[in-house]
């Protein structure tokens, strides 16, 4: 299932806006982050009810950095705390999946049939 959100993540110079893309697979996730006008590939993920957690490289607009992800997922929102080595960054942003938002537990069972 892929499923796409604006997001949000607030930076010492202010608000940074950006899109995540996310594909669940069981207890897999996988996806790109968008931010600073850069995308990169989510290196490794995973989810397991409504929390989730990945990992990749975020590329800024003066470097790269290694960050590694956690929050959760409501229907319609996400909430994600990106610890780096600059520090820890609050993120949250709302879906934009065809009108449908993500979903996990018993609703995103019924879904995968």
């Amino acid at each position: 299932m892929e499923r796409r959100y604006d997001i949000e993540m607030s930076v010492p110079l202010g608000v940074r806006r950006g899109e995540l893309l996310l594909n669940v697979v069981g207890e897999l996730l996988s996806g790109s982050l968008t931010l600073f006008s850069h995308t990169t590939a989510i290196d490794s993920g995973s989810c397991h009810g409504k929390k989730i957690a990945f990992s990749g490289l975020m590329q800024t607009l003066g470097y790269t950095m290694r960050y590694n992800a956690h929050g959760s997922m409501t229907k319609k929102h996400i909430e994600l705390v990106f610890d780096t080595e600059k520090g820890s960054f609050e993120a949250s942003g709302r879906s934009l999946a065809d009108g449908k938002c993500i979903s996990f537990g018993k609703e995103f069972a019924d879904e995968r049939k």
